[in-house]
């Protein structure tokens, strides 16, 4: 079943790269924000140079001028709103990500492998805007199903995702978890995070790695599942161009100093897989 777009318009983000070329990221800004009817007349009117600042750094650098894949792009600008739970921009980055190559199915499995990350109520609290636009461009909701368990085989399923794609540490936690821990540890972990979302058929492994790399940095503070899963991400085929690509597009919305911590594990990982 595919699903219906209206007709998008001519020009590509990577294509306001006409004037990338003079490297001029204000042009850049007035044809992206033109091109997406984008407008904050209130903001323009109580504080133009705030205003500038945000338009030419989001839509002039950001969006703009960011060595990314168009695709990563949408899916890095989805993940990181979703995450924060900037439900008023959801509207603008699906329209941006539909533009970019994004899938409605590829982007529904973005926005629901959120939720054990982040919390299953920013998921659902973010769905109505990412509908409505959708809706707008055309698309037939419900979407079709790309989920691959049933209640009988998500654990089972889950265990083994995990297994395949972090190394066999995970069968000795499984083995070795107190009863007391077992429901949240091992249990409700492999069934919902990985049977539930990791099993779905919209995603490859290396892309779903990418946006849970950004689902934790976005979050701050959590370093050690951070590094694991950027090891994991640059060991499965996600670039480190794309990794510091991904976070270039988070930055203006989690501040510099998750981005940075993120970045000095993407340099270290990178490092370390390199040396071997």
């Amino acid at each position: 079943m595919k699903t219906k777009l209206l007709p998008v318009l001519a020009l590509s983000l990577c294509a306001c790269a006409a004037s990338a070329a003079t490297n001029d990221r204000v042009q850049i800004a007035h044809e992206l924000k033109a091109k997406y009817g984008i407008a904050h007349a209130q903001l323009d009117a109580t504080d133009p140079d705030f205003a500038k600042i945000y338009d030419n750094l989001l839509y002039g650098d950001v969006l703009g001028k960011v060595e990314l894949n168009d695709r990563y792009k949408g899916f890095a600008y989805i993940t990181t709103l979703v995450s924060l739970g900037i439900n008023d921009k959801l509207y603008e980055a699906t329209t941006i990500a539909l533009d970019l190559g994004v899938t409605p199915v590829e982007l529904k499995d973005i926005v629901y492998q959120c939720a054990p990350y982040v919390g299953i109520e920013k998921v659902k609290s973010a769905l109505p805007y990412i509908n409505q636009a959708l809706t707008d461009k055309g698309v037939k909701l419900p979407l079709p199903s790309t989920a691959t368990t049933t209640e009988e085989t998500r654990f089972a399923v889950g265990k083994k995702i995990q297994v395949d794609t972090y190394g066999p540490s995970f069968k000795q936690i499984h083995e070795q978890t107190p009863a007391d821990e077992f429901y949240l540890q091992v249990y409700n972990l492999s069934s919902y995070c990985f049977g539930d979302f990791y099993s779905r058929s919209a995603l490859p492994m290396p892309e779903r790695e990418f946006i849970t790399v950004l689902m934790i940095a976005t979050l701050g503070g959590q370093e050690p599942q951070l590094r694991s899963h950027i090891a994991t991400a640059l060991k499965i085929g996600v670039s480190k161009q794309d990794l510091i690509g991904g976070l270039s597009i988070a930055n203006p919305f989690i501040g510099y100093p998750r981005t940075l911590t993120a970045l000095g594990i993407v340099r270290e990982e990178s490092a370390k897989l390199s040396a071997k």
